[in-house]
């Protein structure tokens, strides 16, 4: 299954369309037992996920320690990200590798693990800081098998276009959603594609807008009203929800890896689970997407512009 699990609601109150706030761990503990018994195989996680980490840490132990009696379960792959290193503080190539490993060994730490399967730069302006200091570290991390593979989360096409000029780089996490199609549309997403590069699709529901009514958003969205209401009547041309059209169109582009996809709670969870067994959209539908919501404004497209 393509669904990895985005754990940042689990550790923290996170989302638009968040209602309930942070679960408490039990909830938390079983959203990812539902996860691990219905075939998803990844964990999507980071050191800025507030307790994200150390609740997925505490059900690996406990799974560890049961593991005798549930031999059918498969492990998860984790994906995790170091925080930002300092942009203004100057370290020798050495002083780079213990900065990144000692993040990465409290990460691990958190996380009950020895290793881990993938480990990002959370910040993209480290793919250029400190002259290329910290890839190499991130670099020598792999070669010293603390990790499998090594990437950067990214937030725009022109950090994509930094990330294909460096070479020896496995994974690449970026925001993609039918809202966001400037990685389609500019032809990043098969440059990545055809480099071999692993690409895992986050915010692939805008943080939950797609599963908002436009009386629902706030004031300062009043720009997501039109694209919103275009989006209802889409999918009510094929039978699905928003959501359910936002998931699908996703999963189904061949260059997407993964859909790091969160949630609050078990319900949220097992709806898409079940929407990612569902048929391929039909190539008309995918067309009008493509045609339909070209251009949007990054002030609805980048949440981190939202209230400016």
């Amino acid at each position: 299954m393509k669904l990895s699990l985005g754990t940042v609601q689990l550790g923290m109150a996170y989302g638009i369309a968040n209602r309930s706030g942070k679960p408490m761990k039990q909830e938390a503990l079983e959203i990812i037992k539902l996860a691990n018994n219905s075939g998803i195989s990844m964990l999507d996680t980071a050191a800025g996920y507030g307790e994200s980490e150390a609740i997925i840490g505490d059900f690996l132990k406990e799974d560890s320690l049961s593991e005798q009696d549930s031999c059918e379960r498969k492990p998860f792959q984790v994906t995790t990200k170091l925080s930002e290193i300092e942009v203004d503080k100057v370290y020798s190539q050495n002083e780079m590798y213990n900065v990144l490993e000692n993040k990465l060994k409290e990460s691990l730490n958190r996380l009950s693990l020895n290793s881990v399967d993938y480990c990002m730069l959370h910040a993209p302006i480290n793919m250029t800081s400190h002259d290329g200091k910290t890839i190499e570290a991130l670099k020598e991390l792999k070669q010293r098998k603390l990790v499998n593979k090594i990437g950067v989360s990214v937030y725009t096409p022109e950090e994509v276009v930094q990330f294909l000029s460096i070479e020896e780089l496995d994974v690449i996490q970026v925001p993609i959603n039918i809202f966001d199609l400037r990685l389609i549309q500019s032809g990043l997403l098969e440059a990545l594609y055809n480099k071999g590069i692993e690409v895992h699709a986050r915010s692939v529901l805008l943080q939950g807008l797609f599963t908002l009514t436009t009386d629902e958003l706030p004031q300062h969205l009043s720009g997501a009203i039109q694209p919103l209401k275009l989006l209802g009547q889409l999918s009510k041309k094929v039978n699905l929800l928003p959501a359910q059209l936002g998931l699908l169109f996703v999963r189904d582009l061949r260059e997407i890896s993964r859909l790091v996809v969160g949630c609050e709670s078990k319900k949220q969870l097992a709806e898409n689970i079940e929407t990612m067994k569902l048929p391929a959209l039909e190539q008309p539908i995918i067309d009008e997407i493509l045609q339909s919501f070209d251009g949007i404004s990054e002030k609805i497209i980048n949440p981190s512009k939202w209230g400016r």
